[in-house]
């Protein structure tokens, strides 16, 4: 399972390299043809990778339930985003993989709630939802690459 840490925490480097000198009007333009904007997308990888790994494997979650409601699935931003709490969403991003890496190492990992994903994938054990939580973290980073070019 290494790699596939490695790769999450590659991935999450790359993208607060993308996202270190926006300002606060960039992380939280919507662009036309766009239901979200940089900041939902860095929450909402944030979230996912815990609800994914964490929730289905019964196990807390390090982010809050407000931070999980505001950027879990099918939400869409409701508010601007300060800087303050954009920087608190990016400081977290490597924190909750080596969290996360460290429990997984730990054998804390022992259940698993089945989960059939909205693209037709089915998750089926931890190793398949950190998996598919790095192909998701792909996606986003991707429309933040797409976005940034426009705002």
């Amino acid at each position: 399972m290494n790699p596939q840490f490695e790769i999450a925490k590659l991935s999450r480097t790359i993208l607060l390299g993308l996202t270190k000198d926006l300002t606060e009007a960039q992380y939280n333009n919507i662009p036309n043809g766009f239901k979200n904007n940089i900041a939902w997308n860095l929450g909402h990888i944030l979230v996912t990778q815990q609800l994914l790994v964490h929730k289905l494997s019964n196990i807390a979650c390090e982010v809050d339930g407000e931070t999980i409601k505001k950027f879990g699935k099918d939400s869409v931003p409701q508010t601007d985003y300060t800087l303050v709490a954009i920087e608190n969403l990016k400081s977290q991003l490597l924190s909750c993989v080596e969290k996360t890496k460290e429990l997984y190492t730990s054998g804390t990992f022992k259940t698993f709630n089945v989960y059939p994903t909205s693209l037709g994938y089915t998750i089926n054990n931890v190793e398949d939802a950190i998996a598919f939580s790095n192909y998701h973290e792909g996606i986003h980073i991707g429309i933040i690459i797409a976005l940034k070019k426009i705002v």
